[in-house]
């Protein structure tokens, strides 16, 4: 079974319950990056994969390998993923190739928005956690 995930948004943010069970069940492995478009959807943001290599639009986030598989499915009943129903599903868990910072390319677990994303921002960069960062910083000047 696949062992490695690769996480994009709030599950990276240290105040959120998954982030510390992922943490505590896992081995950090590097930064990484996946092709295609993170997109706001109110507190939390989606990815939606793009298929093309040639694709200039990279989604930032975290690659870990889990030491406890079992997490999976907490983290789809979080993620509101259901394997029998993909469709009544919020996101989908999916196999992906991420490439870590030294450009090796490691196949792993994602969890990809399953709606529509018109009239849905995308966060320009693909970096959700330093778009919150600058939310912030934004809203602590006004």
């Amino acid at each position: 079974m696949l062992s490695k995930i690769f996480i994009y948004g709030s599950l990276i943010t240290p105040s959120n319950n998954f982030s510390k069970k992922i943490i505590d069940n896992s081995d950090y492995i590097s930064d990484g990056k996946v092709k295609g478009r993170l997109y706001l959807l109110g507190n939390y943001p989606g990815a939606v994969i793009e298929e093309s290599e040639k694709s200039i639009h990279d989604i930032k986030g975290k690659l870990f390998r889990l030491n406890n598989t079992g997490v999976l499915k907490e983290l789809d009943k979080y993620e509101q993923y259901f394997k029998s129903s993909p469709s009544k599903s919020l996101f989908i868990r999916r196999a992906v190739l991420v490439t870590d910072e030294e450009g090796i390319r490691h196949r792993a677990w994602i969890y990809i928005y399953n709606r529509p994303v018109d009239n849905r921002k995308s966060i320009r960069g693909g970096d959700y956690n330093r778009y919150r960062l600058s939310r912030r910083r934004k809203v602590a000047v006004n």
